[in-house]
């Protein structure tokens, strides 16, 4: 993927796209895990979760439990950050963008490829975070109530910065939804 000093805005920005793209199929893609953040307060959570999907208009997509802290949290803020990190080509993408829930109908079909014990990812009868005293009460399902806490939240992007790392000749390049995704070279 390497940012180069002859790589055009346009260059960078398909490259990008492609490699987001490849990460939804491709399950040992290093963009497959990301880090999203949200804001609690004063406080920031971060954690990992998978990218699951992404539309023509440039949303990201991903799973999660709607009993969790992350989504509490985007609920309260829309505000989120995405960090995605390329260890092989030293490559970083941070996104800054607002997070939407979609709603039943349109769940629906995300919800209808999650099969076997995936399942019970949304199917657990206590919440997410909740208190326990021994390990085994973690573990109780009732897959009828996973489609109820299945949530699919939309990451729609308003600024994304790339930064290539290479030795003394970092290069940086910033896009702005504001600016119809218009390239901006910065000094990293």
């Amino acid at each position: 993927m390497p940012i180069r000093t002859d790589s055009t805005e346009k260059q960078i920005w398909l490259t990008l796209w492609k490699q987001l793209g490849e990460a939804i199929t491709d399950s040992h893609h290093p963009f497959r895990f990301l880090v999203l953040g949200s804001s609690n307060g004063d406080l920031i959570n971060q954690r990992y979760v998978v990218l699951r999907d992404m539309d023509d208009d440039l949303n990201l997509y991903v799973f999660s439990d709607n009993r969790t802290q992350k989504v509490n949290d985007l609920i309260k803020n829309s505000n989120c950050s995405a960090l995605f990190y390329h260890q092989e080509e030293r490559v970083q993408v941070r996104m800054n963008g607002k997070a939407e829930f979609l709603n039943s109908v349109d769940k629906e079909p995300y919800w209808n490829i999650i099969h076997g014990e995936a399942i019970k990812a949304y199917s657990s009868v206590k919440s997410p975070g909740t208190s326990i005293q021994d390990w085994g009460d973690a573990y109780e399902w009732d897959e009828s109530i996973g489609f109820e806490n299945f949530s699919v939240i939309r990451i729609i992007p308003q600024e994304i910065e790339m930064l290539q790392l290479n030795k003394l000749e970092h290069l940086r390049i910033r896009f702005s939804r504001s600016e119809d995704w218009k390239g901006q070279k910065l000094v990293p």
